[in-house]
């Protein structure tokens, strides 16, 4: 209750994991989700929320939390909390049109939509684009695209509180994986049929780093970064606490409230994944994962080998292109 008091959520998620009562009560009947609507902490009343504490408990003077909120002034913490953790403004689960609501709540299933959306909306571009007139189909093409991200929003918006933020998702790992996959159909489909004998060469080392560029991305994707293995009882982590409070040692730098663990240097937590990773350098929203000790070789080799890639498909587009004659010249001829 102090915690939520006092706007402290790291505490609060602490006391929370270890078992304490999300509802329990104090002289006045006031429970720890009365107190943090006091402060006004989203983070503690989030926390409180999504760990089943009573939205509608009620004090020994009769006020719930609502009543509470808008007694000091913090009824929009109130509605965003509720908003972000699946609930209407009276505090009751949101049920969205035709049967969708255990799926988009669904963290799996939300996962691998904001992935795979991507596939369809690099197709629908890449299809106008090719179909239409040039200055009728980037236009058209902008406005499509822009509505299909829309979409993908509204749902990103009625999905668990992790994902509220497109960025958040998986979204801009499943723009490169579409990418990468269409550019990989056309080369087959199109670009290899025309190339095939007349640049030998350049399209075995397309295939090459098309190839290292797609096991080096997905490797960076599902590798294990560098998580730091979590202590398996309290008893350790009590240890753990009191080793470094007799080094004078307990704070932030090294130690992690979040995993309960001693934080090894250039070690650093990450929100999105949350863990603690060994020598962390950032979390690339483009693989969808952080990168660290174990998946940097690997990062790095993947945009090396993209880079090449590319400009070996941008050499072989311009190979497969048919030549072309203006009136009264030669046809302009194919240079390799």
């Amino acid at each position: 209750m102090w915690a939520a008091y006092k706007g402290f959520p790291a505490c609060v998620d602490l006391f929370l994991r270890w078992g304490a009562n999300a509802n329990a009560v104090d002289d006045s009947g006031l429970t720890p989700l009365h107190w943090a609507l006091v402060k006004g902490s989203l983070p503690c009343v989030q926390k409180l929320i999504e760990y089943g504490a009573d939205r509608s408990s009620k004090t020994r003077d009769g006020k719930t939390p609502a009543t509470v909120a808008g007694e000091m002034n913090t009824t929009r913490v109130w509605y965003r909390a509720l908003d972000e953790c699946g609930y209407d403004f009276d505090g009751n689960t949101k049920i969205i049109s035709l049967g969708l609501t255990y799926w988009v709540r669904s963290k799996s299933a939300m996962s691998k939509f904001f992935f795979l959306w991507p596939f369809f909306m690099v197709y629908v571009a890449v299809w106008i684009l090719s179909q239409l007139v040039i200055f009728a189909a980037v236009p058209i093409t902008l406005l499509t695209v822009y509505g299909l991200q829309w979409l993908a929003q509204k749902v990103a918006s009625q999905s668990v509180s992790e994902y509220r933020i497109l960025q958040k998702t998986p979204y801009l790992s499943g723009v490169f994986a579409g990418t990468l996959f269409w550019v990989g159909v056309r080369y087959v489909f199109h670009v290899l049929p025309a190339t095939y004998s007349s640049s030998p060469i350049l399209n075995i080392c397309f295939v090459l780093f098309f190839s290292l560029t797609t096991y080096f991305y997905f490797s960076s994707m599902v590798e294990d970064p560098g998580f730091i293995p979590k202590l398996g009882s309290r008893n350790q982590q009590r240890a753990v606490i009191s080793e470094l409070f007799e080094q004078w040692k307990f704070d932030e730098e090294n130690f992690c409230v979040a995993c309960m663990i001693r934080k090894p240097l250039r070690s650093k937590h990450c929100k999105r994944c949350g863990r603690c990773i060994a020598k962390h350098d950032h979390h690339c929203p483009w693989i969808d994962n952080c990168v660290g000790a174990n998946n940097l070789r690997h990062f790095v080799l993947y945009i090396t080998c993209l880079e090449v890639g590319i400009i070996l498909f941008v050499q072989l587009t311009f190979s497969c292109e048919r030549p072309f004659s203006l009136p009264g010249r030669e046809p302009l001829k194919h240079v390799s």
